[in-house]
């Protein structure tokens, strides 16, 4: 979530020059709506991940990681208790 989040921020700083004539209720909308859609992308995949994870299965986080480019370092999906 977070580097959907990085991915929204950039790209609304790099377009943010060329949005002059947008009022700042029209930059929230834009803004909201950015956010809206990354969420929506990464929701399926993030649900099916962590309950894989809660199964055992690792090989769906694993593939994200590298799909993601997220290292070792980044943080493992914690099982959810039901």
């Amino acid at each position: 979530k977070h580097a959907g989040d990085a991915i929204v921020d950039d790209l609304l700083a790099r377009n943010a020059p060329h949005w002059d004539s947008l009022t700042d209720a029209d930059r929230e909308r834009v803004e909201a709506l950015a956010r809206a859609v990354a969420r929506r992308l990464l929701h399926e995949p993030t649900r099916r991940v962590k309950q894989a994870a809660c199964e055992g299965d690792t090989a769906p986080e694993r593939a994200a990681r590298d799909l993601f480019g997220l290292g070792a370092d980044a943080k493992p999906a914690a099982p959810r208790v039901a």
